[in-house]
């Protein structure tokens, strides 16, 4: 995962050494993240706290990549369509910048954005919240996990929601409580952006009309964003685990994502839900190799098995 630091940004959070996450933060830039600077190199130069930073960065970095680019990326000003060309690194990626037209892209939702001041905030959502140095979250279905609405614990900006269940659609009366539960909890409120969502299920093992699904779909969705989502079903007998993908989350389960009945008793024999935020360079390998197998599927698939509007940002259908 890539990390652009505006110098202004960089500055602000070295100022911040007294925050109880501020060592946990430095030791994530120095271990996990790539680096993009938004400046030239020569501009450590201009504070000591600057130049410890640097130095820091120095000792024992492995295989970090650290990047100088001062024309600034994304580009200035900043527009609300600023990332229609970004690459899916891009679209995975953390952004710490300054700029007075900031929230044309915020109010996307769709970018994992910190301005001035906000940076130890957001790399406590690269943490999942966690009050220690952790990337993954584990909850005990039935407990700690009793409903989706603790998907809303989640929430993190995104332009795609992938589903990979062989059975999400196999049983039509599931799929308000568990399936419709996913997506609801995912949304934040009166954001204005068109939402790409893929489930990958088992051939034979779709058991709604198209239509009917996008209908009760777009209804959940229109209820918080302006526009319409885009809708895409890939049947195939290719994959076996069950995988959510968002920008910054990869989110697996046992034997399903069918986990209750309409009166909230829990159904499936699985014991877990796991969250892995990307933040973490094997988190981040392992969800880009789940990316490449499902293109594979998608690149395969035979006539017909591909349903709906076949739009996605990580997902290429051409």
């Amino acid at each position: 995962m890539v990390a652009y630091f505006d110098l202004e940004n960089l500055e602000s959070f070295l100022k911040q050494p007294k925050d109880d996450f501020y060592h946990d933060c430095l030791k994530l830039i120095k271990k996990q993240l790539d680096l993009s600077f938004n400046f030239n190199k020569e501009d450590f130069k201009k504070s000591e706290d600057l130049m410890n930073f640097i130095k820091l960065l120095s000792d024992g970095v492995g295989d970090k990549v650290i990047k100088y680019i001062p024309e600034k990326f994304p580009a200035r000003d900043i527009k609300s369509n600023s990332h229609k060309n970004f690459s899916i690194d891009e679209l995975l990626s953390v952004y710490f910048i300054n700029n007075s037209d900031l929230n044309k892209l915020k109010e996307k939702d769709d970018l994992l954005i910190a301005d001035i001041g906000e940076e130890i905030g957001m790399f406590k959502t690269l943490f999942l919240k966690n009050d220690d140095y952790k990337f993954e979250l584990k909850l005990r279905i039935g407990e700690e996990f009793s409903s989706w609405k603790i998907f809303k614990n989640f929430q993190t900006s995104h332009t795609d929601i992938i589903i990979v269940d062989n059975y999400i659609l196999t049983d039509k009366s599931l799929i308000p409580t568990n399936l419709n539960g996913i997506i609801d909890n995912s949304l934040v409120d009166n954001c204005r952006k068109i939402l790409n969502i893929v489930i990958f299920v088992k051939g034979d093992q779709m058991n709604i009309d198209y239509t009917e699904l996008k209908t009760s779909i777009s209804v959940l969705v229109k209820a918080k964003y302006v526009d319409s989502p885009n809708v895409t079903i890939i049947k195939h007998y290719v994959e076996h685990d069950r995988t959510i993908l968002r920008n910054l989350l990869r989110i697996y389960s046992g034997d399903t994502f069918n986990y209750f009945l309409a009166n909230g008793n829990k159904i499936t024999r699985g014991k877990e839900i796991h969250f892995a935020s990307i933040a973490d360079k094997n988190n981040y390998k392992l969800y880009k190799n789940t990316l490449s197998d499902l293109q594979t599927i998608v690149n395969n698939a035979v006539a017909g098995n591909i349903i709906g509007d076949k739009k996605s940002r990580f997902i290429n259908f051409s």
